[in-house]
């Protein structure tokens, strides 16, 4: 639903905030058989589907390496 990534040019590495979109989470939990809860939300397998998500857009947008998420 929404990202904020932030920055700083004496890191490299960069860090994003990210707000799920209860719709998105919700049809994910149905496609998965899952539940709507709190773990599933925080869980690990959801972290990496978001991170890989963002990973994908910053290749296509041609970012550099100090630029895409870790």
């Amino acid at each position: 639903m929404q990202v904020w990534i932030h920055g700083d040019s004496l890191h490299d590495w960069i860090v994003a905030f990210v707000v799920l979109d209860p719709d998105r989470v919700k049809k994910y939990t149905t496609e998965t058989g899952k539940e709507v809860t709190e773990e599933v939300r925080n869980s690990e397998e959801m972290k990496m589907l978001v991170l890989k998500d963002l990973v994908k857009l910053a290749g296509q947008n041609k970012f550099s390496g100090l630029e895409k998420p870790k």
